[in-house]
């Protein structure tokens, strides 16, 4: 089975494009889901 980019969460293809580390992505949701703010944008603020 094909998996398409687009059928995976944004926080495992910036990890598997190296833009950001495993770590970055789980602190990221945890602020996010205390902010109620995407996942993205939180990984965004964080610079």
């Amino acid at each position: 089975m094909n998996t398409y980019i687009s059928e995976l969460p944004i926080g495992e293809i910036l990890v598997k494009a190296g833009l950001v580390s495993q770590t970055q992505v789980d602190e990221a949701v945890k602020d996010a889901g205390t902010r109620q703010r995407l996942i993205g944008k939180t990984l965004v603020a964080r610079g």
